[in-house]
């Protein structure tokens, strides 16, 4: 894949895919040859109609790239309980900058 051979990569947005980033296709992206170590600091993953299950997924990535400060996950189906296991994560990360507008996550969630 692209992405094993960016080993520089600050910036990745996968905006726009409409059901394309499944759970299966979020995986192979990130774990294709091994976990990056690469310096990501955007990641944008917004518009991509996953929900809460595929974003259960990429959690466990957001905690190793140290280097991480903004993330968007705007225009899904991610849930309270997504926002919540979000949530958790984002107190062991440095993130400055997140979107999770037009998703399914209402004030109890936020």
């Amino acid at each position: 894949l692209v992405l094993s051979r960016c080993k520089m990569m600050q910036e990745l947005c996968l905006n726009g895919n409409r059901g394309c980033l499944g759970e299966e296709m979020l995986v192979a992206l990130f774990l294709a040859e091994g976990p990056y170590n690469f310096p990501l600091k955007s990641l944008d993953l917004g518009n991509n109609q996953f929900g809460t299950r595929e974003l259960t997924t990429i959690l466990p990535f957001l905690k190793s790239w140290e280097a991480l400060n903004s993330l968007s996950v705007e225009g899904n189906c991610i849930n309270n309980r997504g926002a919540q296991l979000l949530a958790e994560v984002l107190d062991t990360v440095r993130i400055r900058r997140l979107s999770l507008n037009s998703n399914q996550i209402s004030k109890e969630g936020l």
